[in-house]
This record gives structure tokens, sequence and C-alpha cells, in this order.
């Protein structure tokens, strides 16, 4: 690798930190209009309920559940559901130990990623794009808010329309500037649908007990350095929004729109060219750092890089993103479905 590639490799991870704090942010014109409460208001009460949940006595909570039979069920489920996956987990691990004394291999491919037809060119365009995108939308927003100040427009909505803004923008401009080479990134995996999907499953299931030591490690660390964690912003609203259609628009960033824009700008775009330009493994490290990058959130960032580099490998083992995209959509729904147990918890406290 030249030091110029180099250089505008680094260009691109500054970018995309940039491009993530807006993305993850709310608006900045929604800062200063004298709501009740504050953005960093709100993530300080988002992180009290965590607080609060989690130091919730057992007894009191199992009192409290019994005047609300739904959330019972949905705490009972999701136990249910978080123990099949334990136990999911546990059986591929074995199998995984059992192939690996038996010197076989652990995972075999099921395809190989398509060599790019596009260059380091057409992701600075498209990067570029998105940044002429975001900033013609804040001034159009801030336009709308200071000329037209429509009552529905609140900070909520306008960080929900940054990021949704930024993840269509993301596949638009992929589409748009790659011409006939998408079809190299929207190809159908040669194993077929459901191979795929096996594969992303066993790789996730072996995954996991690492993301909880990831996730573990950033909280200790943090807590060592006096930072409390925070939730991160799409959680924050969550957490504190009662509106239904801003929930519904959530959910769906949270678990269509935004992984389908990561998974075709990062593993498709960019480990796409940096696998052809370096060996596999600095290619997936790179792409993580980058898709940690993009979160903007310093507590989180080893937990999400690690996902980064599971969502990767599976690119790289199965030469599709259906995988990835599938392992995302997934991991991103189990996280929401968790921050509404939270919700209604902090609620009952």
């Amino acid at each position: 690798m030249s030091r110029t590639e180099l250089f505008l490799i680094v260009g691109i991870l500054s970018a995309t930190a940039v491009l993530g704090a807006i993305r993850m942010a709310p608006a900045p014109a929604a800062r200063d209009q004298g709501e009740s409460l504050s953005w960093s208001q709100e993530e300080q009460a988002a992180a009290e309920r965590l607080k609060r949940v989690s130091s919730q006595d057992p007894q009191v909570l199992l009192e409290r559940l019994e005047g609300d039979p739904s959330l019972k069920r949905g705490i009972l489920f999701f136990s249910l559901g978080l123990i099949l996956l334990v136990a999911a987990a546990v059986m591929v691990l074995l199998r995984l130990g059992s192939r690996f004394l038996a010197r076989a291999p652990l995972y075999k491919s099921l395809g190989v990623p398509p060599d790019p037809a596009w260059g380091l060119r057409e992701i600075l365009r498209v990067t570029a794009a998105l940044f002429l995108l975001t900033e013609a939308a804040l001034l159009g927003q801030w336009w709308i808010r200071h000329s037209l100040a429509p009552p529905w427009l609140d900070p909520h909505v306008l960080s929900l329309a940054n990021t949704l803004l930024i993840d269509l923008a993301a596949v638009a401009a992929a589409l748009a500037l790659l011409g006939s080479a998408r079809s190299r990134i929207f190809h159908w995996p040669e194993a077929g649908p459901w191979a795929c999907l096996r594969f992303g499953m066993a790789g996730y299931l072996a995954f996991l007990p690492l993301f909880v030591f990831l996730a573990l490690t950033a909280a200790w660390t943090a807590e060592l350095l006096g930072r409390s964690p925070t939730p991160q912003a799409v959680f924050t609203i969550y957490l504190s929004e009662s509106r239904t259609s801003v929930l519904a628009w959530l959910v769906a960033l949270v678990t269509v729109a935004g992984p389908a824009a990561e998974e075709i700008f990062f593993r498709g775009l960019v480990y796409g060219w940096l696998r052809s330009r370096l060996s596999i493994g600095r290619a997936l490290l790179l792409t993580a750092v980058l898709f940690g990058a993009l979160h903007a959130d310093p507590v989180a960032f080893l937990p999400i890089t690690g996902l980064g580099l599971l969502f990767g490998w599976l690119y790289e083992k199965t030469g599709s993103l259906m995988a990835p995209l599938a392992v995302h959509i997934l991991h991103n729904a189990g996280m929401l479905y968790f921050a509404s147990l939270v919700k209604a918890l902090a609620a009952k406290g």
C-alpha cells in the first residue's frame, strides 16, 4: 500500500467518525430551543433508568410484575430466549472444539467475496456525497424549524431524520456511483440463502461469549475511568419517547435501514476494496475499526468493533452480504427488544 493510499484511508476513517457523530446525535439546531429536557439531560435520565432497573431488588420486582401480566410474559419470553441462545452457543462451541481436537477445519467457506469493480475513487465519491447530502439536510432542517416551526419537528424527529437520511443516502450513492459494478455487491450467494443464513447464525452463536466479554470489559473500563456508560442516541430516544409513530420509525431505522446501509457501505464497498489491497486480516480489522468509529461512542467502541469483525468474517466466509445483514438485523432487533423491557421495568420503578 502506498503512502497516498494510507493517508486516504485515514481520511475515510476521520470522515466516517464525523458522519457517525452527525448520524447518531440529535440535530444541533434542535438543542437550544428551550425544550423541557436538553439532550445531555435525556442521556442522563436514560442512564439513570438503566441503573435503577439493574439495582432493583428481585423480590420487589417480582411483586411489581404480578400486577402486569403482559410485562411478566415478556420477561419470561426474553429469559427463555436467552437460555436457548446460551444453550445453542454452548453446542456450537462444543462442536467447534471437537473439530479443533480432530484437526478438522472449523468452518468451511461457502463462497468468496467478488473482486471489486470499484476503487478508492468510488468510495471517496460515496463519502463525499454523504457529506454534501448531510449538510444540505441540516440546512434544510434549520430553515424548516426556524421559518415554518412545525410543532412535530422536535429533537427526536430531527435526530431520526438525520440518521435515516444518511442511511438512505449511503445506499442511493452506492447504487448510483457504482453503476454496473453494484451487481458484485448484491450477487446471490453461491451456496444458497438458507445455507448462508445457517452459517451466519452459527458464527453469531460462537461469537456471543466474546461479545459479552468485550461489552463487560468496555463497561469496566468506563467505570475505572469514571465515565458512566450512556445508551446510544437511538436508544436514549427509545427510552424517553412515547409517540407510536416515532417509535415505529425508530424500530424500522434500527432493524432495517441502518443494518442495510452499514453492510452495503462497510462490508460491500470498503472491505471489498481493502481485501484487494491488504491481507484479509488487516482488511477485516481496519473495516471493523471504521465500523466502530461510525457509532461515535467511546464506551461501546470495543464491542461494536468486535461485531464489525464478525460481520466482515461472515462476508468473507460466505461471499455474500446476506449472512452479515441477517445477523446484524437479528442482533439489533434483540437489543431493541431488551430496551423495550428495560423501558417497561423503569416505568414500574
